[in-house]
This record gives structure tokens, C-alpha cells and sequence, in this order.
């Protein structure tokens, strides 16, 4: 069997026929998310990445469109991209920017904008906060999770290391996709 340099070999199809919408923020843990599509690509998912403007000062589009086999999701156009209708919106890593901008209801950027898209159909946002530990203990942060969760968004917390929330490992997002799958819509 010959493979293109995109492609993934498949470990299972429990993500057959599923589009992601993939949210990046500008953060430290976006360089770990070529691994992570790449591994929802290995259980089936097709997956299309939606940028906020600071992600390229951490990982190039290039990366992210090779990971993903498709054009990456960077500015907000006349085609309106984030309206398209995905299954599961899943943003890691979460900035408290961006995460205190979709609790207000701004659309200011592809990832904002697929995301308050999504929660408007009144469909399933898994959100992975990741930041330092004392941008976690900001008084609003609270407040705006609560708000996103009445909302319907799942909100995964990773692990507090080294004084940062850090960014889930490839296999940790998908078992989380996969754990909410009976509410991906079919």
C-alpha cells in the first residue's frame, strides 16, 4: 500500500463521516496540534483548522493545512467559513482571550466565529483550556466557563504542570472526542 505524505494510516472509523472544526489559539500548546489532528485523521475524522490571528507566531500554516489535508481556516471571508455545518467544534489550545470573547458573544476571527456559529445550532464545543497558572486564577475565568457550559460547551481541564494547564496529548483528545460521540450529531 502507498501512502501520500498527508495521508494517515487508520487505527479505527469511530470518527467515520465526522467533521471537526479545530480551533487554535495563539498559545504556547499549539505546537502540538499537527499531532493531534493527525490523530483524529487516524480515527476517521475529517478535519478543517480555524486560526486566531497570534497562532502563526507558534506554528505555521503550512504545518496545520500538511496535518489536517486541507486549507486552513485564517481569516474571516466572504465564503463565512465558520457557518458551515460541522459536527463538534473542538478548540485546543484555549487561550483566556479567546475564551472570554466567545462567553461575550464576539466574533472576531475564524475560531470565535465557527465556535459562536456552532453554539448557536445549539451544537456540541469541546473546549481545552490551556494557560499559566495565574491567567487560570483570573476572577472572570469562573464566570465565563459557567456561562459556556450553560451553553452546552464541554470543557476538558488538562493537568496543571509547571505551573501552566497544559495541552492534552493526541490520543487524550480523541478519547475525549470519542467519549462525547453519542452526542456528535449523525
Amino acid at each position: 500500500m502507498s501512502f501520500r505524505d498527508r495521508d494517515v494510516e487508520k487505527k479505527s472509523d469511530k470518527l467515520a463521516q465526522k467533521r471537526i472544526a479545530f480551533g487554535v489559539c495563539g498559545g504556547i500548546g499549539s505546537v502540538e496540534v499537527v499531532r493531534i489532528v493527525r490523530e483524529l485523521r487516524r480515527h476517521g475524522a475529517e478535519v478543517t483548522v480555524f486560526i486566531t490571528p497570534g497562532v502563526t507566531r507558534f506554528v505555521g500554516e503550512l504545518s496545520l493545512a500538511w496535518s489536517s489535508g486541507r486549507s486552513v481556516v485564517s481569516e474571516l471571508g466572504a465564503d463565512v467559513d465558520g457557518l458551515e455545518d460541522f459536527d463538534v467544534v473542538v478548540i485546543a489550545p484555549l487561550t483566556l482571550n479567546t475564551l472570554s470573547k466567545l462567553s461575550l458573544g464576539l466574533c472576531d476571527n475564524p475560531v470565535t466565529m465557527v465556535t459562536a456559529s456552532h453554539l448557536g445550532k445549539q451544537r456540541k464545543c469541546i473546549l481545552f483550556p490551556t494557560m499559566h497558572a495565574s491567567l487560570a486564577n483570573h476572577p472572570r475565568l469562573a464566570e465565563h466557563l459557567e456561562k459556556l457550559q450553560s451553553w452546552g460547551a464541554v470543557v476538558h481541564f488538562p493537568v496543571l504542570e509547571e505551573g501552566r494547564m497544559k495541552m492534552p496529548s493526541p490520543e487524550q483528545v480523541v478519547t475525549i472526542v470519542l467519549e462525547h460521540g453519542t452526542s456528535i450529531r449523525n
